[in-house]
């Protein structure tokens, strides 16, 4: 497919063609552009560890789930194929998705960690990105240099290198290759004598698209916003049907099959099934259009800024006011036209749904590529002044060598959040007997579990982990868990290092801050890792809004923000606390003292932990420290509020009216 897309324009061509666009030169580019990014993806993402989703699935497949899915099983292709495709996931209706899930969980399930067969086939799917990106930047920018430094910008940003790390849970260079490929498709079926050809591989695209992704639903939208705008001529009623019957398909995914091959399963919209239908319902649950408007994640439009350099937004800025100081005509082009609404398409669905800025590698092409159409602008129009494409080369350094810092940033990142995990796991192993149970607010427990070998088992205040029997998010659930517990129990408190502006502010653990239980401190560590910046408009960026540079869902683990004294450096950090549970009985209330009685005989009656205490309602707020020190004129205690009113009673006259 790829060595006839060349030669037949996607969208509009370019006049400034140059020798380096004749077909064997072409190739060797390409050819290039495919060895260099996979082999670069394999030196990069290489080492012996896996991340987030990854170890969740394998760690749930091995410790949790019985190892379901089994390396050593010789049929389990065909169960995955039938299990996929007939039932529902938990992120929705995923099957092709799933089907490589299932088999990594199979895989890294095993006794030894191999990440190498995955890490070779995600290489080669990134080289066929990038040779599809690099393809469909070129029927948009007029050099090749700028097609070039599209695929630079996108394969560099920190959303598409953070979803790089994980490989077999959902490998996100699937979802760009079937948009990608589909547009050049759609391009060929348009200027082609034959457009069946290109049309049949369209088809197939369009159905196994939403199949993986349901975000690659998009693509069809895409085609009949291309034919809306008339952008390769004339409208084609053929390909308008297939838009929109692919349409349909994704928004039904689980319709062919029910008809075709399963009818129990249930045929639903798309925004019905999993972390999507969680998400709409989330904001649609609240009343009002207010209230509605109030919990869109607003915020996506600064962290939007943090996923290309800031200063590039400047720089194509000034450029395209350069060139209406110029005189050029100020009208969009259609192809300008095509790209804005490939940019909405793939960024304002997150206003409802955005949950981690990994989602942002969607919307990154379509942005790249009209940056670089502002900057290619001015390039173009100083070609007869040597001085003024000096300073755009000398401006432009700043953001693309900031840019280029993404691939070390997030390797180290990565390398010290799991090196952490290890050390954490590796704690366990050898000061606790095995079957020690560890609850806590980390998003990664599931990791240390996995890194442990299955030495401690898991519980969860926060959820997130794949068992959900593992959830103790409130004090029945932890009291039933806790029942018939025969192993030590320790309690991971991570705590971040600043609460301001942290997607995680909220994780913190309510079993330590409301002492549920009793327990007793044995260590505690704090991690740093920092890393450098360059572009100086990185630091008027809010907190909130910085890149996270490590595996996706961790983002709600780690503070990451300015690193203190060290003004163009980035930090990742996290404190963790581990505390032995003395005993299994739960607190009655919290340390947080509870009113549980107002001015009984002139003594308001608290709940704190195990006990109640009445104290004189004149003499102030309730101090735990001040009633030991006997600090109050009076106090009663006992186990109930019942108890202790009762000796108000017997001991103190009523007030008099």
């Amino acid at each position: 497919m790829t060595a006839a897309l060349p030669t037949i324009p996607a969208l509009p061509p370019s006049a400034a063609a140059d020798r380096s666009t004749r077909p064997i030169a072409l190739a060797i580019r390409l050819m290039a552009i495919f060895l260099l990014t996979s082999a670069g993806y394999a030196f990069w993402r290489g080492h012996d560890y896996i991340v987030w989703d990854d170890t969740s699935s394998a760690s749930f497949n091995r410790y949790s789930n019985g190892l379901y899915y089994s390396w050593s099983n010789p049929k389990l292709a065909s169960s995955l194929i039938y299990e996929t495709f007939s039932h529902l996931q938990g992120d929705g209706y995923r099957p092709l998705s799933a089907f490589i899930r299932g088999y990594g969980a199979a895989w890294f399930s095993r006794e030894k960690i191999e990440p190498l067969p995955f890490v070779v086939l995600n290489g080669v799917l990134i080289g066929l990105e990038a040779v599809l990106l690099w393809i469909f930047a070129r029927r948009c920018t007029r050099t090749n240099l700028g097609a070039d430094l599209v695929v630079f910008l996108y394969l560099a940003s920190v959303p598409v290198l953070t979803a790089g790390l994980i490989i077999s849970s959902g490998i996100h260079s699937v979802v760009m290759i079937l948009m990608c490929g589909a547009l050049l498709l759609y391009g060929n079926a348009k200027t082609s004598s034959r457009p069946w050809i290109w049309e049949v591989p369209l088809c197939l695209l369009l159905l196994v698209g939403p199949w993986f992704r349901e975000f690659a639903g998009v693509t069809p939208l895409l085609i009949l916003a291309a034919e809306a705008l008339c952008l390769l001529g004339r409208r084609s009623p053929t390909i308008l049907a297939i838009a929109s019957i692919g349409f349909l398909h994704a928004l039904f995914p689980t319709a062919l099959v029910h008809f075709a091959a399963f009818p129990d399963l249930p045929v639903l919209p798309v925004y019905r099934l999993g972390n999507l239908a969680n998400a709409l319902e989330l904001s649609s649950s609240q009343a009002g259009l207010l209230a509605r408007l109030a919990v869109l994640h607003w915020r996506i439009f600064g962290d939007i800024v943090s996923v290309l350099p800031p200063s590039l937004f400047v720089i194509a800025g000034a450029c395209v006011i350069v060139s209406l100081l110029r005189g050029q005509a100020i009208r969009p082009s259609r192809k300008v036209l095509f790209l804005s609404a490939f940019f909405a398409l793939t960024f304002l669905p997150f206003l409802r749904t955005f949950h981690e800025q990994v989602h942002f590698a969607y919307c990154t092409i379509p942005l790249a590529i009209l940056l670089m159409l502002a900057v290619e602008s001015l390039w173009l129009h100083s070609s007869g002044t040597p001085s003024m494409r000096v300073a755009i080369v000398a401006v432009l350094l700043v953001p693309l060598c900031d840019h280029a810092i993404n691939l070390f940033s997030v390797r180290y990142v990565t390398d010290s959040i799991y090196a952490n995990i290890k050390r954490q796991a590796a704690w366990f192993t050898e000061h606790t007997p095995a079957g020690t149970v560890v609850m806590s607010n980390a998003h990664h427990l599931e990791d240390i579990r996995y890194y442990s070998g299955g030495h401690i088992g898991i519980l969860s205040v926060m959820g997130g982990v794949p068992d959900r029997k593992a959830w103790v998010t409130d004090r029945n659930l932890l009291a039933e868990a806790l029942r018939n517990l025969n192993h030590p129990l320790y309690c991971l408190d991570t705590q971040l290092t600043s609460p301001v502006g942290q997607r995680g502010a909220a994780r913190a653990s309510w079993i330590v801050r409301d002492e549920i239980l009793d327990m007793e401190p044995v260590r505690t560590e704090t991690i740093r890792c920092r890393y450098p910046f360059v572009d100086p408009l990185r630091l008027a960026l809010p907190t909130q809004n910085l890149g996270w540079p490590g595996p996706p869902d961790l983002e709600f683990d780690f503070y990451r923000g300015p690193a203190e004294h060290h003004r163009f450096q980035f930090e990742v950090s996290l404190k963790y606390s581990l505390y032995a549970v003395r005993n299994l009985t739960l607190h009655k209330y919290s340390k947080q003292a509870v009113l549980l009685a107002q001015n009984v005989r002139g003594f308001n009656v608290i709940g704190y932990k195990n006990e109640v205490v009445a104290i004189p309602q004149s003499e102030g707020t309730f101090e735990p420290e001040r009633v030991e020190r006997c600090g109050y004129s009076r106090v009663f205690r006992g186990g109930s509020v019942e108890e202790v009113v009762h000796r108000i009673a017997a001991e103190c006259k009523p007030l008099p009216h």
